[in-house]
């Protein structure tokens, strides 16, 4: 339910998230768990994701500028959290149960969103809890929570959930999130391609004519009531906001910096050593490694691309691990018919793109509906039989 405001939540208790704390409490309960039962589900199908963080953190061991903050302690407990929750079984009531809970989630995106209307800055909506978020990670926050409406909608037919899907993009589009929007796209087109491709030999043609029909309806209602989102807020959005989403804007800013960021970094690892283009710098070096300033005469925190972060900190030894997570997770959700993990691997592989996905939570969340979701191996019938007394 909170996982979309997580980084607005530090301040409470420390500097520390607030969730980073629940985290805590979620390892000890599953340690002792998993030591009572003595029971434990291995991921060797999944190998990718757990030898790509665990070399993260192994690569803090050779960084000379390793920082101790949100970012660290999140990507510690995100892989602990990742490893414990994918080492048990699932009854299918609890799969329904955290299904729901991320359609329930959707409602903290509005109600965040409805709270923080008047609070901009350059025109993008800041959502502001007890720590101000970043726009772009508040839009990436609905990567799950998009893809859960996407998949449930197809299954269900529910107006509400139809609904839903204009309003999440319409949030996106005022954190002014360019990256966050593309996501959006994304989900929805690997929901196309989905769908297309079950139906391709199960249905006859006049059913399949049937289905096209459908999906032409739900696109142009969709159309109308993103049109309908314009009207009405067209009077309040500023063309600041609005010229964020055009090529020309995209182009002349360079994605607000981020294409020469790239380039430094492209730079940089071309300039390095053998040892440093194989094994990185060590994780969280990029800003002080990469040779490039911006125009406040400060380094950027970030490098706004997952896969050139992995380049720099992690060197070819990361960033191969990282493609192998990502095949592996679309690959199996696909053959488990889990697309819920499916759509949300694409829409985190495509935002990660321009954002530092890697440093929150969503990322490992993203990993964990794809290895759970929809998995029969993993999934237990009936709720009246303990899943680790198998």
């Amino acid at each position: 339910m909170l996982l979309p405001i997580d980084s607005g939540l530090s301040g409470i208790i420390g500097n520390i998230s607030l969730l980073n704390y629940v985290a805590l409490a979620y390892v000890v309960f599953i340690l002792v768990e998993n030591i009572h039962h003595k029971y434990l589900f291995t991921n060797k199908e999944y190998w990718g994701i757990f030898a790509f963080m665990a070399y993260s953190l192994l690569s803090c061991m050779w960084s000379d500028y390793l920082k101790l903050n949100y970012y660290f302690f999140t990507f510690v407990f995100s892989f602990v959290i990742l490893s414990l929750a994918t080492s048990r079984l699932y009854h299918y009531e609890e799969i329904i149960l955290m299904k729901r809970i991320f359609l329930l989630s959707s409602f903290t995106l509005i109600i965040a969103t409805v709270l923080n209307l008047n609070n901009t800055y350059g025109s993008r909506l800041i959502i502001k809890v007890t720590s101000e978020m970043d726009p772009n990670i508040f839009g990436c926050g609905a990567c799950i929570i998009f893809a859960v409406l996407l998949v449930e909608y197809d299954k269900t037919k529910n107006k509400l959930l139809l609904l839903m899907i204009p309003i999440i993009i319409g949030i996106v589009v005022l954190t002014g999130s360019r990256g966050a929007l593309l996501m959006c796209a994304f989900e929805m087109f690997a929901g196309v391609i989905l769908k297309v491709h079950s139906n391709y030999r199960i249905y006859r043609i006049k059913v399949y004519r049937k289905k096209i029909i459908e999906g032409i309806v739900i696109a142009l209602v969709l159309v109308l009531v993103l049109f309908g989102f314009y009207f009405l807020f067209s009077y309040e959005l500023s063309d600041e906001l609005l010229n964020r989403f055009t090529i020309e804007s995209v182009l002349s800013s360079g994605g607000s910096g981020r294409i020469s960021i790239w380039k430094a970094a492209i730079d940089k690892f071309f300039n390095s050593d053998f040892v440093h283009m194989l094994f990185g710098y060590g994780h969280g070096s990029f800003s002080d490694i990469v040779n490039f300033y911006l125009s406040t005469g400060k380094k950027p925190s970030m490098s706004h691309n997952i896969f050139l972060n992995s380049l720099i900190e992690k060197g070819i030894i990361g960033i191969v691990l990282m493609i192998i997570a990502f095949y592996q997770g679309l690959r199996k959700s696909r053959q488990n018919q889990n697309y819920i993990g499916y759509i949300s691997l694409f829409g985190l592989a495509t935002a990660g793109l321009s954002l530092d996905v890697q440093s929150y939570r969503v990322f490992p969340m993203v990993f964990f509906v794809a290895i759970v979701f929809d998995n029969k191996e993993r999934l237990l019938v009936s709720k009246k039989t303990k899943p680790n007394n198998l």
